[in-house]
């Protein structure tokens, strides 16, 4: 009995090393699935912030321009108001 209980002991703690070892690459498998899928995320956010830069510089310029015509317009508009309202005769009373 003792001796198989101490053959029993010993066999555990030949096989304790080799399963962990066994799960230990496994999660080294794991880390290393993982860092190139953080590296391509990180790829990907580098990316979509330049587009992002990108999108933004567009939009604040066609803004620019589009407040620019709306002056443009708006002075074009007053310009005809104030012709009409110097050539406009003067009322006269009986």
């Amino acid at each position: 009995m003792k001796k198989s209980v101490a053959s029993l002991v010993i066999m555990l703690f030949l096989a304790v090393p080799l399963l962990s070892g066994c799960e230990s690459k496994k999660l080294k498998q794991e880390n290393e699935a993982l860092k190139k899928q953080v590296e391509t995320l990180t790829g990907e956010k580098v990316s979509a912030e330049s587009q992002v830069k990108d999108l933004t510089s567009k939009l604040a310029k066609a803004d620019e321009e589009l407040k620019a015509k709306t002056e443009e317009l708006a002075k074009a508009k007053e310009k005809p108001k104030a012709k009409a309202a110097k050539k406009a005769p003067a009322k006269k009373k009986k």
